[in-house]
């Protein structure tokens, strides 16, 4: 990101989904550390379990692009892409 730039960092939709995928986590175990500490959700009950739906979907995302490593299983990747 630094040596190309942000614009062409995020030109890319496999590094958009990481910077989600962080943000999303980050926002989820944030709240859940609140919610542990205080006894009250830090984004509300409803929006933590979607923020919860949405991390779980962005890393299975992220799953099937580390099946382009292994060579079974990078063909497939490469047809839904």
């Amino acid at each position: 990101m630094i040596e190309k730039g942000l614009l062409d960092y995020i030109s890319e939709y496999w590094n958009v989904i990481d910077s989600l995928m962080f943000l999303v986590n980050l926002i989820l175990l944030t709240s859940s550390i609140y919610c542990v500490e205080t006894e009250r959700y830090l984004i509300g009950k409803e929006n933590f379990i979607h923020f919860g739906a949405y991390a779980c979907f962005l890393m299975w995302i992220k799953m099937f692009y580390w099946m382009r490593l292994f060579s079974h299983t990078a063909k497939y990747v490469k047809l839904i892409v």
